[in-house]
This record gives C-alpha cells, sequence and structure tokens, in this order.
C-alpha cells in the first residue's frame, strides 16, 4: 500500500512540471493564445502519449492531444486561426497545424469506446476505454492535475504494456502499436496484450496502411508482424522473456512479462 501510495504521489508531483512543459511547448509553437482561449470556454484535457513520454523522460514531442467538453459551444475568433491549418483528423474532431506543432483535438462525447459502451461522458469512462493502460491518463488544463487509473499506476511502476478496454475498431493499428511500443521504447508485453494480439491477429488485415496512417511510412513487414503474433501465442520461445524478431530489414527485441 505504501509503494502504491508513493507511486500517485511520484506521478502527481510532476504536475506543476508538466504545466511548464506543455506551455512551453504551446508558446514555442504560437499556439498558447488558441488553447488558452478554447480553456476559458469549455473544460479541456491533454491526453495521450505527450503525458506518458514526459513521465518517463521523452520530451521530443511534436504532437499533443486535447479533448473536450461542449465543443458545440466554442466559439473562436478567426485571428487565432489565421496561421493554423486546420483538417478533419480520425477521432471525428480536428487536426490544427502551427508552426512544428500538431494538435489533435475532439469532443469526449465522440470518443468510440463511450459511444460504443453509451457511457456518460467523462474523464473517467475516457481512461476506461483507453486501449493501452499507458493511455489511462488525462491532465487538466484548468486545475494543473493529473488524473489516472491503477492501471496507468502500474504501468509507470513496471513499463509493462496491457489492455484496458479490449474492443477497437482499428485491430491492425493496436498490433502495429504494441510492435512499436516494445520496439521504441522497451516496452514489455503483458499477458492481456499477448493474449489480444493473438486473439485478434488476423493477416488480412492491411498492416501497411496501418502504418502509413500511423507513422507516415512503414516501420514493419508483414512477415515480421506475423512472427510477433506467432512468438505472442506460442510460450515455449520466450520463457526466458527476451525474443529477438528478424526479417530482411530489421532486428527487433521484444520484452514479455512472465507467463500465466
Amino acid at each position: 500500500m505504501k509503494e502504491k501510495k508513493s507511486n500517485r504521489r511520484s506521478i502527481q508531483l510532476q504536475s506543476a512540471s508538466f504545466k511548464l512543459y506543455v506551455d512551453n511547448l504551446l508558446m514555442h509553437n504560437s499556439a498558447k493564445e488558441l488553447v488558452d482561449y478554447v480553456a476559458q470556454q469549455v473544460p479541456i484535457y491533454v491526453f495521450s502519449g505527450l503525458i506518458r513520454n514526459f513521465l518517463l523522460g521523452y520530451l521530443n514531442n511534436r504532437d499533443i492531444d486535447f479533448v473536450l467538453f461542449d465543443t458545440p459551444h466554442l466559439k473562436l475568433p478567426y485571428s487565432l486561426l489565421k496561421d493554423v491549418y486546420i483538417k478533419k483528423n480520425k477521432f471525428g474532431g480536428y487536426k490544427l497545424l502551427t508552426d512544428d506543432l500538431t494538435i489533435d483535438v475532439w469532443d469526449i462525447e465522440r470518443t468510440w469506446g463511450i459511444l460504443e459502451e453509451r457511457m456518460r461522458a467523462s474523464v473517467n469512462s475516457l481512461l476506461d476505454t483507453a486501449f493501452f493502460n499507458f493511455s489511462a491518463i488525462a491532465y487538466d488544463y484548468h486545475k494543473s492535475k493529473f488524473i489516472f487509473s491503477d492501471e496507468f499506476e502500474k504501468f509507470y511502476a513496471t513499463h509493462v504494456m496491457e489492455v484496458v478496454y479490449e474492443r477497437n475498431p482499428k485491430k491492425e493499428t493496436c498490433i502495429v502499436n504494441a510492435l512499436y511500443y516494445a520496439d521504441k521504447y522497451e516496452f514489455i508485453i503483458g499477458n492481456s496484450l499477448r493474449k489480444w494480439i493473438v486473439k485478434y491477429y488476423n493477416g488480412d488485415y492491411d498492416y501497411k496502411a496501418a502504418q502509413e496512417s500511423r507513422f507516415q511510412k512503414i516501420l514493419y513487414s508483414d512477415s515480421l508482424i506475423k512472427a510477433f503474433a506467432s512468438i505472442c501465442a506460442n510460450p515455449k520461445v520466450y520463457k526466458h522473456g527476451v525474443v529477438s524478431l528478424y526479417d530482411d530489414t530489421k532486428c527487433v527485441l521484444l520484452r514479455f512479462d512472465k507467463f500465466v
């Protein structure tokens, strides 16, 4: 219990530093006035990878996700948008490009999992419908504090990736992302994630299109992704916890949690 309280306190103690980090990122890219204007009208939260990377010490982010409430009531003057390129994003919201920063904005009520489960739109329901446990955290831009689940806290302590909300309309992207995070950040593949990949891997999925949408390039061949799914299905292969995957151009080192 003491360790759990220590982890929660450690995360929350970084909220002031995160506020400074976000403000600096926005000011450097001429977006702070726009975000502050939005924050004066509606509740606004930072969500997703920016928080995870900050807490783990990765500070080279060029994108930020904001989740809003009551977007139909939002009114923005043209003067704040004249230098911003805006287009629809995959969340049913908007992608704003300003200087070197990409800002994704969407209404919490349009979050896929919340709609599917017919949940009341709230920050907690947003966390409950995150696919990965490392996404089960948000930052209240008004109150300058983190809101996170026990699942995120466990990830913070162990770096083990698990599945929070199993349903997802883009299963091929989830599989690619699991491989990417295991490769790039050396996150450990947990048992719920391993079982999910075994259950939902399909060789007919268009993994190249998923990567082009996600990364704007192809990082992993179909054969490497297939090998990844096969290893997840075979505990004898990774009984020692670490496995190397190869194809003609790439080697990926995977770390698995203890098999259950």
